[in-house]
């Protein structure tokens, strides 16, 4: 059966078929330029992150899942490593820091007890027995070590040395009583003190002087302050040993060529006072015989008459 056919109007004619694609591609064009629009502003109004940023790059590359995966094994892989590298630093930096300290401390602790050794070594405490040695070493021919007694040895702050001792180890000659003892150097043109027992008088070749605490005697020998003989004789050492905390007494010395001890004579510090020579007033010159006559009298010039004369100048 035959389809009716639509008759055309009159004054019109249908479009061809080019320009009927041209219109369906343009349709299309604009269908998704208007799909494009929604899309982003759709990214515009979301929240955008990095995950997101991501993603979108990784669509657009047209990534798969496997990389996708790989890519975010490699990351953690790499933040791991870094995380360690930062911690293992911070370890060491700790570790050195740590290190400082402790050899600080440990330095500070052995300079403050090397200081206060120092001090309690040098300076006995109130109260304290003091180890004293006589002689440099074994070796020496008086060597002697005992202990000083505090109360008996160590009165007011004062430490009591033996000065019998001392005179036999230094070959002095003793003359005297128990009230006055006298000590001689055994060398040609030596030296004297005398001691006034009981008292702080002392007299060094001929110059009194005082000692800072009386001396005294007992049991057969003389007791003198240790301030006397460290200050007032010379040619011996006295200290305290840093090792082993004894006070020290020995003679100094020198060695040779051949290694011998060559002892260095004993003074004291106070010499004697050379008296001075009379001179015979006829072995005078004239002119100081008459300048030194107690019986004459010096002129004295006559100012009186300059005055005249340069007033009538």
């Amino acid at each position: 059966m035959a389809q009716p056919v639509s008759p055309v109007p009159t004054g019109s004619r249908a479009a061809p078929p080019k320009a009927q694609a041209r219109v369906a591609v343009s349709a299309k064009k604009k269908a998704a330029g208007r799909k494009a629009g929604a899309k982003k502003a759709a990214r515009k109004l979301r929240p955008e992150t990095a995950a997101q940023r991501r993603k979108d790059i990784n669509s657009r590359r047209g990534v798969t899942p496997e990389q996708l995966e790989f890519m975010r094994r490699r990351r953690e892989i790499k933040r791991y490593y870094v995380k360690k590298r930062r911690i293992s630093a911070i370890t060491l930096l700790l570790t050195r820091f740590t290190a400082l300290v402790i050899i600080y401390v440990v330095l500070f602790a052995l300079s403050s007890g090397l200081f206060a050794l120092n001090l309690v070594v040098a300076r006995p405490p109130h109260g304290e027995d003091v180890v004293y040695q006589l002689g440099e070493n074994k070796y020496d021919t008086t060597y002697k070590v005992e202990t000083l007694k505090y109360g008996e040895r160590i009165k007011d702050g004062q430490v009591y040395l033996n000065f019998t001792e001392i005179a036999e180890y230094l070959d002095f000659i003793t003359i005297g009583d128990l009230s006055r003892l006298r000590y001689l150097t055994n060398y040609s043109g030596g030296e004297e003190v005398v001691f006034e027992v009981g008292t702080t008088a002392v007299t060094v070749n001929g110059n009194m002087t005082r000692m800072p605490a009386p001396s005294y005697y007992e049991s057969g020998a003389l007791y003198v302050p240790l301030d006397f003989v460290e200050t007032y004789i010379r040619g011996i050492s006295v200290g305290v040993n840093e090792k082993n905390g004894r006070l020290v007494l020995y003679r100094e010395y020198t060695l040779n060529t051949k290694n011998e001890k060559i002892y260095s004579d004993i003074t004291f510090t106070l010499k004697p006072q050379t008296p001075i020579e009379h001179i015979d007033e006829n072995t005078l010159p004239v002119d100081i015989k008459l300048a030194t006559e107690p019986s004459r009298r010096p002129q004295q010039p006559d100012t009186g008459s300059a005055q005249d004369e340069t007033r009538t100048e």
